[in-house]
């Protein structure tokens, strides 16, 4: 079993932090970040800050996500992306892609919330975090889904740690 992990929008705030953890165990963090114009220029600094790879993934691409995935060896995805405008295509297709590839077998999407939606589907929210959900249901991955509380570190007044992103 590979023991690589990708971070999918592992640049942001919470990513960040799970890159941090990841680089501290016995697994190899990567991040997969959105493919924009002089990507490699705009993020070789995050990439030497943060002393892991950054992969561009082109989310619109499914046979490109399949073969990132199988090129750098993923066993396990983590999603961190942003779905607040209830646009989860690029996390949709991630899924497929985690699902065609033959070293994926793990998934934790980004619903990431204080509290399990259920079948509640009466906000776009909740619409497209359980659609995501409803995915991975009909795939043979390993899947998690991760109703953590809230986040006290981005919405409270803390000291934060030296390993910690920040607000």
């Amino acid at each position: 079993m590979s023991r690589v992990v990708a971070i999918a929008g592992g640049s942001g705030g919470l990513g960040r932090a799970l890159v941090n953890a990841l680089k501290k165990s016995t697994y190899t963090p990567l991040i997969l970040a959105r493919k924009v114009t002089l990507f490699r220029i705009a993020n070789a600094p995050l990439e030497e800050e943060l002393g892991v790879p950054v992969l561009q993934a082109n989310y619109s691409d499914l046979d490109s996500l399949v073969q990132l995935l199988g090129s750098h060896n993923i066993d396990t995805v983590v999603s961190t992306i942003s779905n607040y405008d209830n646009s989860h295509f690029a996390e949709a297709s991630l899924i497929k892609a985690a699902e065609q590839s033959i070293v994926t077998h793990r998934y934790i999407p980004s619903v990431w919330s204080a509290f399990d939606y259920g079948e509640n589907q009466e906000n776009a929210l909740a619409a497209s975090r359980l659609a995501l959900i409803n995915a991975l249901r009909g795939t043979p991955l390993e899947w998690t889904a991760l109703y953590t509380g809230t986040f006290l570190d981005f919405y409270a007044i803390t000291v934060p740690s030296k390993d910690s992103a920040g607000p």
